[in-house]
Parts: structure tokens; C-alpha cells; sequence
């Protein structure tokens, strides 16, 4: 069962950005910012952003995002590599503040490897404050979790990101109505415990029964995205280990597999190498995305490819 939607905001041959909507959380998030198409629905529900790193293409698109945001009270969350609270920085100051006293928009910035936290407001005219290193939590009752990578790009980091659920216990909410309860602060007990009683709505009920009645397991569910990665063995492990099992996975494939020097030479990965990352990690779809200008038209070629490989390939999000 599908756990979110997903759109590329520029498409399979645009720059990298990918838009990830849980359908059990009121935000969004978003997976690089390069220059997107989302539209103000989609930008306004992204409340998080997690960098892969802050070249040109993938980061142009801040500046719309923030634009959003722009009237409300809601803070950015912004997640990445060493520096990215001082690229953010720069490009808040891009702009004059002589209105901030009328902006209340607050960014929190956590930069992962090393991990370090910053706040940047409003108040504080937008400069830089350090607090205390806290791993960000992005959704709030725990369902939703990532973990990072980070993987050699030339000279720089560039980090791959797994967005996901883990395997548990779920009310069916139709079987909750049907048998006239309310949830509380019990369905925590349900789940944790197979045997014993528990307290329902000021009745003693046993656990076994509620479980049978009420419970269905869920198992995890994952979305990996990899961009900006050289093909070599320690990428590579990181790369499969992130990926392992994943629902989807978007991996870029900047090249074909003729142009493999090239794709080495620019540290970033080829069709083949996209889909063999794809089958030694068990994924269930690979997503291709990312592709050099060169090959404008050229699309079904590289589904030729990786298909070659592992079966289960599409370009970009559809």
C-alpha cells in the first residue's frame, strides 16, 4: 500500500528536485530545491528540506520556497551536509530586511555530518545563531523517520536520504467505530502487549481480543533518493545499504552506459549502475531522473539499459 505521493519538480530532465507528500501527515517535504514547478499548494505544505548538497542545481529553487513561506509563522526546516546553514545565510541575505520586524518566518537548520543546529530569525535580523546539536524530528508522533548517507561527489559530500516508516502495529479506525471506542492513551498498550487487560473507557478489556479485533500489521515503507554520487566501492555499499528494500528508490542517471568515463570523471552514475544499485538493494521500483542535457529525447534509452538490469524502472516520479 502506497504511503505517500510523490511529484519531481522539474520533471525527469530538469534539475533534482523531488516532492515527497505522506498521506497521514499535514506536511511535506521536499528533497533538493533546484528550479521546480510545484505550484504555491505543494510549496506551502513542504515544511521540510533535506540538501543532498548546494550546488547550483540543486539549491536555485530556495529562494520560491521561501518566498511561500513568506507571510506565515512556520518554520523551515532545512537538513544537509557541513555549511549549509551559512549557504542558507547568504541566501536569505540575498534580499533586504529592513521589514523583518513585519516577517516572522524562522528557519531551523541542521547540518548532519558533523551535526550541528541553527536557528535563523527574524527577531535576530537573520543572523546566524548555534544552539545545542539536536537530531531533527520530523514528524512529530514518531511514524515517520529518515537516515542520511553521505557519498564522495568530486571534492564535496553529497548526501542520499531514506524517508521512511518501520514495520508496526496499526488500528483499523472503521473497527474502532464499529465497536464503539475512542482512542486513548490504551491503543499504546494494545499494541506493545500481546496478552493481559487493559483499561477501555473506564472498562477492563483483554488485550488478545482487542488485538484480533482491532489490529492490523503494517509494514514499513521507504522512499530512497541518491543523486551526485561517484560509482565506486564505498558509494556503493553506502548506496545499497540505504537503499535496502526501499519502495522506491529516485536515483539519478546522468549518463548511459557508453559515457561511463564521463559519468566517472563527473563523479555521477550511468543507467547501469542506477539499476545495479537497484537490484543489489532488493528495491521494488526504481525512479531514473537526472539526466545530462545531451541526451534531450533520448529517454527510452535508458529504460532500454536499466531494464537490462532489474525490471521494475521508470523515468521520474509516473
Amino acid at each position: 500500500m502506497e504511503r505517500a505521493t510523490f511529484s519531481l519538480g522539474a520533471g525527469a530532465t530538469g534539475d533534482p528536485s523531488l516532492y515527497i507528500e505522506p498521506l497521514n501527515l499535514p506536511h511535506s517535504f521536499l528533497v533538493d530545491c533546484g528550479n521546480h514547478h510545484l505550484g504555491h499548494a505543494r510549496l506551502l505544505r513542504a515544511q521540510f528540506l533535506f540538501l543532498s548538497h548546494t550546488h547550483l542545481d540543486h539549491f536555485i529553487g530556495f529562494d520560491s520556497w521561501m518566498r511561500v513561506h513568506l507571510g506565515s509563522t512556520n518554520t523551515l526546516h532545512i537538513l544537509g551536509p557541513a555549511d549549509t546553514a551559512k549557504h542558507v545565510y547568504h541566501k536569505i541575505h540575498g534580499y533586504v530586511w529592513n521589514l523583518a520586524e513585519t516577517v516572522y518566518l524562522k528557519f531551523l537548520v541542521t547540518e548532519l555530518e558533523p551535526q550541528r543546529t541553527f536557528e535563523i530569525l527574524p527577531t535576530d535580523k537573520y543572523e546566524i545563531n548555534e544552539l545545542p546539536s539536536k537530531w531533527p524530528v520530523i514528524d512529530e508522533r514518531g511514524d515517520w523517520s529518515f537516515r542520511f548517507a553521505s557519498l564522495q561527489h568530486l571534492s564535496i559530500r553529497s548526501f542520499g536520504y531514506r524517508i521512511f516508516t518501520r514495520d508496526q502495529w496499526r488500528i483499523r479506525e472503521e473497527a474502532l467505530t464499529e465497536a464503539g471506542l475512542k482512542p486513548g492513551p490504551w491503543v499504546k498498550d494494545v499494541k506493545a502487549k500481546e496478552e493481559g487487560t487493559v483499561l477501555v473507557n473506564g472498562n477492563e478489556m483483554d488485550i488478545a481480543q482487542l488485538r484480533q479485533k482491532l489490529l492490523y500489521f503494517a509494514p514499513g515503507y521507504a522512499i530512497t533518493y541518491i543523486t551526485d554520487a561517484v560509482f565506486q566501492e564505498q558509494n556503493l555499499e553506502k548506496m545499497v545499504d540505504l537503499s535496502k528494500g526501499s519502495d522506491h528508490l529516485f536515483c539519478e542517471s546522468s549518463f548511459l552506459k557508453a559515457d561511463e568515463e564521463r559519468a566517472t570523471r563527473t563523479h555521477h552514475l550511468t543507467t547501469v549502475q542506477a539499476a545495479t544499485i537497484a537490484k543489489e538493494a532488493g528495491v521494488k521500483q526504481l525512479h531514473l531522473f537526472h539526466f545530462s542535457r545531451r541526451y534531450a529525447g533520448l529517454e527510452h534509452l535508458f529504460l532500454k539499459e536499466a531494464r537490462s538490469i532489474f525490471p521494475n524502472v521508470m523515468i521520474g516520479a509516473k
